[in-house]
């Protein structure tokens, strides 16, 4: 019996260590609006002939890019290469913006995402305050 369970381990491990796999990450769920944060997506042991996605400056209505690294490639020695791209993102919008899956192929998608974007609190009650003094910083480079 212990043989059995060792190599269906084996054989388990064998098929994962060769499926393709792709994700979609941010480095946190919940943003203030304008604050920025990293959308990495990645896709490891892809066949050539699939497609990244490719993004101009949103990734959908409300989440703008603000920066795109360039796509990050590793080939294999077969036809099975590994890509990477980072990008800045920001939304200037409260709200939770739903994030789809993307499609790399018919097989291969990430899991959609979930981006909370909240508000500042503002206290109506409080009266209206100056703005911060100067300050004598001998790292700020002054023009």
């Amino acid at each position: 019996m212990k043989k059995f369970f060792l190599f269906f381990c084996y054989l388990k491990l064998s098929l994962l260590s060769f499926s393709q796999d792709a994700s979609v990450k941010i480095d946190t769920n919940a943003i203030l609006i304008g604050q920025q944060i990293k959308l990495t997506v990645e896709c490891n042991d892809i066949n050539v002939n699939s497609s990244f996605p490719v993004f101009l400056d949103t990734i959908i209505k409300g989440i703008e890019i603000l920066k795109s690294s360039a796509i990050d490639t590793f080939r294999f020695e077969s036809n099975l290469i590994s890509l990477k791209q980072e990008h800045t993102i920001t939304a200037w919008d409260s709200g939770a913006y739903y994030i789809p899956s993307l499609i790399f192929n018919e097989n291969v998608k990430t899991a959609p995402l979930l981006l909370n974007v909240l508000t500042i609190e503002i206290n109506q009650e409080e009266d209206i305050k100056d703005n911060w003094p100067i300050s004598d910083n001998p790292n700020f480079l002054s023009i």
